[in-house]
């Protein structure tokens, strides 16, 4: 029974976390958005900061030309601080220290971490998948 139910809890789990960094990243992309709007600048910079004590870590998207937008990542989610983002062409990093992406939709992994690409507008970039047919 265990040997069913293990697998089948991993996935759920594996599932559960996607969904968390994703949307995360779905409201940091926002963030960009709204920020290039308001200030007209194209660029942006995204800095993370590790919560103290178990606390969830924060962001905030700046332009150069003023404005900013601060929120929170969910809880266990990390982030890769981007200076210079471009709102047409930049990505950004999330990941979670227990997610693993082996059996998940976006099956991109970041070296060293299990996390997944945005693209500046939140949205996650999959990898490409290979399929092989027996000739």
């Amino acid at each position: 029974l265990a040997a069913l139910a293990i697998p089948a809890f991993n996935t759920v789990r594996n599932t559960t976390l996607e969904k968390t960094i994703v949307n995360d990243g779905r409201l940091i992309g926002a963030a960009i958005q709204q920020v290039a709007m308001e200030s007209g600048d194209s660029e942006c910079d995204v800095t993370f900061t590790a919560g103290a004590g178990g606390a969830a870590s924060t962001w905030v998207v700046t332009s150069a030309n003023g404005g900013s937008y601060p929120g929170s990542l969910s809880q266990g989610v990390n982030g890769t601080t981007v200076t210079d983002l471009d709102i047409n062409t930049g990505t950004f990093n999330l990941d979670h220290a227990q997610y693993d992406n082996s059996n998940t939709k976006y099956g991109n992994a970041q070296a060293g971490t299990d996390g997944l690409t945005f693209t500046a507008t939140g949205v996650p970039t999959p990898t490409a998948v290979t399929t092989t047919t027996d000739g």
